[in-house]
């Protein structure tokens, strides 16, 4: 059972945001995990029972941290895509045949973040 959960964007100003209960594989499974974000980039990875300590979680907020409980929810890498024509392709025996371009969208929302 997968879903994707697609992370709140922070606020204007919001620089860093603490993702609390992730289930982390990066890539191979390192488990129960607090992960930290600082201007879109991962900064701190806590793993339980260590996860970020109250005091560490109160000092985020006071900077205007968002906190957001994943819940158990798996966290991996973003995936690459090793064949994908996303200009489209085809077309050969006709209209009929061709394949349609990929909008940017349809690879982001499945988590792929690299395509080849």
């Amino acid at each position: 059972n997968i879903s994707l959960v697609q992370l709140p964007t922070p606020g204007y100003g919001t620089m860093f945001q603490l993702l609390l209960n992730c289930d982390l594989y990066a890539p191979e499974h390192v488990g129960l995990c607090s992960i930290l974000v600082s201007a879109g980039k991962i900064s701190g990875i806590k793993k339980a029972p260590d996860c970020f300590n109250p005091i560490m979680v109160q000092a985020l907020q006071d900077l205007g941290a968002q906190l957001t409980d994943v819940k158990g929810k798996k966290v991996v890498p973003g995936f690459i895509d090793g064949h994908v024509h996303i200009t489209g392709g085809g077309g050969e025996a006709g209209y009929k045949s061709a394949v349609p371009y990929i909008p940017l969208t349809n690879l982001t929302i499945n988590g792929v973040t690299t395509v080849v």
